[in-house]
């Protein structure tokens, strides 16, 4: 029965280079029967790197970061990498498998500063061609969304350790997870530090179309932590337009970018750390990949935001 678990059968999408890391390859797992070491693995994956990834931004380079899913539950998400299709991640994690011969869907991204994140790419997991005990490196041939492979996706070196647990630490290992994602989901959705209120007054000096006229369809996207916003539209290059966004301790980066339809133009990043609170402060902010300057008005204030930051006839 020990030699059905040992190796399950089936095939792995990817190469697997079976070289241990960090000598681990000796390792003797505990006499489990198998219908123990089904109900009680867990797997330890090093999230290497990345190789040859696709451009996704009109500057040649993407911002690439991974998704480990099964059966539509997340996982892992790696930290994003800016600006590099090699990327090195170095993350490791270890999960609880329920089921073995069910596949961990890989699935790569390109951070947007805009709304939603480009897909870059995917693969298949399949944990009944482990060995347990036995780390192996694992290199995944990226595939496009329908499951293509080979289309110069580039690919993501990963290394892998099965081994079985016992199921009183899979149950606490459950238990811990659980509560600690319902309390921090709770607390990020009821705790904030202060309000963003933000008016886009205007820009200038930004770039034309193909044909040297002003592109007719310019808007501004912000980002500040999860929170997004998206502005109307403008060819006058004049806004005039307030919101606000919750400003987590974590997260104290306001990202920008300008979009003309569905073109990324530019982007900048505001440090709103070294921003005195309760004050409204004037920026004008040069664009990063594009000529031009963005102008705002920024007041970060401890409660909501009950008047508007100014005289909005002022700017006119």
């Amino acid at each position: 029965m020990a030699q059905v678990i040992q190796r399950f059968g089936g095939s792995m999408e990817g190469r697997i280079d079976e070289h241990p890391e960090n000598g681990s390859a000796g390792c003797s797992p505990p006499e489990l029967s198998t219908q123990q070491q089904l109900e009680a693995l867990q797997l330890r994956v090093h999230l290497k790197s990345g190789s040859d990834l696709v451009a996704m931004d009109k500057n040649g380079l993407s911002d690439p970061y991974v998704k480990f899913k099964v059966g539509g539950r997340l996982l892992h998400k790696s930290r994003t990498i800016h600006r590099d299709l090699n990327p090195v991640w170095d993350e490791v994690f270890i999960v609880p498998i329920e089921d073995p011969f069910q596949p961990i869907i890989v699935k790569v991204f390109d951070y947007d500063w805009g709304l939603q994140d480009d897909f870059m790419g995917s693969a298949k997991l399949d944990l009944t061609q482990l060995e347990l005990g036995k780390a192996e490196d694992i290199h995944l041939q990226l595939c496009d969304s329908s499951g293509n492979g080979g289309s110069g996706l580039g690919e993501i070196l990963i290394n892998l350790t099965l081994w079985p647990r016992s199921q009183e630490d899979k149950e606490m290992h459950f238990q811990r997870n659980s509560k600690l994602a319902e309390s921090s989901k709770r607390l990020k959705s009821q705790i904030w530090s202060s309000v963003v209120t933000i008016l886009l007054v205007k820009a200038k000096d930004l770039p034309l179309a193909e044909d040297g006229s002003k592109l007719n369809d310019t808007h501004f996207k912000f980002r500040l932590g999860n929170e997004k916003y998206k502005s109307k539209s403008s060819w006058t290059e004049r806004w005039l337009e307030q919101f606000d966004l919750h400003l987590f301790d974590e997260d104290q980066n306001l990202e920008i970018a300008l979009w003309n339809r569905n073109t990324l133009y530019g982007k900048a990043i505001i440090d709103l750390s070294v921003f005195q609170r309760e004050n409204t402060h004037g920026i004008w902010k040069p664009l990063e990949d594009c000529p031009g300057e963005v102008h705002l008005m920024l007041t970060i204030s401890g409660t909501t935001a009950l008047e508007t930051i100014s005289d909005l006839k002022a700017f006119k």
